[in-house]
């Protein structure tokens, strides 16, 4: 007889009942085939009814009063197995994890899986070293002791190193100040002398820019010049052949121009003669205006003072006169006229020397044009005269920049000359009114002047780089 049947026996005595005769029951459960498992111990949790549901039992009993009994009993079994149940689920769900719980494991160590899975379980199960006896201990100790002592003593000497160390560096230091202070004025003196250098530098090349200028550059430039005009001079444009009248204003306006057309001068004269004339006073009037005059560049710059006074270029010249008659020296008045022809050029002024001149050369002769000339011809016989000018320009800019004083020299007609005295810088080209047998000394006219190198200092010969080209008078 079981326990719970035991006390139900006693609670029935308890309240005056007669005890009941004991009956036997049978439980009959249903049974179900066993199926193989997958789990570990080939237990097949499927065979067991759901959780929650009642076991299936066939109960005979004599005495149905037990029944409650029964009904608990019932409930009590199914409560096991479903208790049963969850703990092999549980089991199951912890089997199937442990594959991922190695791989964690064996991450977090690092390395390889074979020694990432030794390093974790090192981690999780690591062996003490083991304790050292004690005079193993003391042995270690007094060693510790004496390599303490010997790292102390190697601490004082290297800070004893580096206390000098910090010593010299602080030499050193006093003496890099020391060092730059030198070098700033040293630097100074270096800018100082540059500065020196540059200047020199200028002065040089100002120098040798001068000593470009050449004899050959000169005397090319004055042999064109020449040729130039020879050839303006036998333009057809001019009726050489003519005897022209000059008007009262004419006279007024070309004062210089009156003697030349006079019938005295002019009239008596024959082609040969005529073209030798013109040609002569073509240049005559370049010397006048350009080759012998002591031009700046500057005609077209005029003083300002609240009004316009004219041209700056005179008062130039009159200065450069007032030197020379002062008795300044040579070399310090080119400087000053090369100087100033520079800063004009630099400046961009246009010259005006060549336009006045080719006005008055063009004024001087127009009164030899042919009526037949057309325009077109004249405007052709202007823009040469005008490029005869500009070409004379250049070569006096030439002769003016250059350290050597170079001059176009020319024969004073009003006075007696005699080519014998100048055989040096002159050579006759043609007598007047005669042949060449007829002839005499003395000079007639200049057709064009010669072109010579004055010395610099006293006591040195002229040098004559081309003759001028004179006319003779008939004996």
């Amino acid at each position: 007889m079981s326990q719970d049947e035991s006390r139900h026996r006693q609670r029935e005595r308890e309240r005056g009942r007669p005890p009941l005769p004991p009956r036997f029951m049978t439980v009959v459960f249903t049974p179900r085939s066993r199926r193989r498992s997958d789990t570990m111990d080939g237990y097949d949790p499927t065979g067991l009814p759901p959780q929650g549901a009642p076991v299936t039992a066939q109960i005979s009993s004599d005495y149905q009063g037990q029944e409650p009994l029964l009904t608990e009993f019932q409930a009590k079994v199914g409560q096991d197995m479903a208790n049963i149940q969850d703990g092999l689920n549980y089991i199951s769900q912890q089997i199937a994890a442990v594959p991922g719980r190695v791989l964690e494991g064996m991450a977090k160590a690092g390395g390889s899986e074979e020694s990432g899975w030794r390093n974790w379980f090192a981690g999780h199960y690591h062996k003490h070293d083991p304790v050292p006896p004690p005079a193993a201990s003391a042995t270690r100790l007094a060693e510790l002791q004496v390599e303490s002592k010997a790292l102390n003593s190697r601490n004082k000497e290297l800070q004893h190193e580096l206390d000098g160390t910090h010593r010299e560096l602080e030499a050193v230091r006093r003496k890099m100040a020391g060092m730059e202070g030198q070098l700033l004025e040293n630097q100074e003196e270096v800018n100082k002398l540059r500065g020196k250098e540059a200047m020199f530098r200028t002065m040089i090349l100002d120098q040798a820019s001068i000593q470009e200028v050449t004899d050959d550059d000169i005397l090319q430039g004055f042999l064109k010049l020449r040729q130039n005009v020879q050839k303006i001079s036998r333009s057809t444009a001019y009726a050489v052949d003519a005897n022209p009248l000059l008007s009262v204003a004419q006279e007024e306006a070309m004062p210089r121009s009156k003697d030349f057309y006079s019938p005295a001068s002019w009239g008596i004269l024959t082609l040969p003669d005529r073209r030798l004339r013109l040609r002569a006073k073509i240049y005559d009037e370049l010397h006048y205006h350009i080759l012998d005059y002591s031009c700046f560049g500057m005609l077209g710059i005029h003083a300002w003072d609240g009004v316009k006074n004219g041209s700056i270029e005179p008062g130039l010249r009159r200065f450069e006169c007032l030197l020379k008659d002062r008795g300044v020296n040579y070399h310090a008045i080119s400087d000053w006229i090369i100087s100033t022809i520079n800063c004009a050029e630099m400046s961009g002024v246009e010259e005006l020397n060549s336009t006045s001149a080719s006005n008055n050369i063009y004024a001087t002769l127009a009164p030899l044009l042919s009526e037949n000339t057309r325009p077109s011809d004249e405007d052709t016989l202007r823009a040469g005269i005008l490029d005869l000018c500009k070409d004379a320009f250049k070569l006096r800019m030439l002769m003016r920049k250059s350290k050597n004083r170079y001059l176009v020299k020319t024969v004073d007609s009003d006075l007696t000359v005699l080519l014998s005295g100048c055989e040096n810088m002159a050579y006759s080209v043609s007598v007047e009114g005669g042949k060449n047998s007829e002839k005499s000394d003395e000079i007639a006219y200049v057709v064009f002047g010669a072109l010579v190198k004055q010395p610099q200092t006293a006591g040195q010969p002229v040098k004559v780089l081309e003759k001028a080209q004179v006319v003779l008078k008939k004996k």
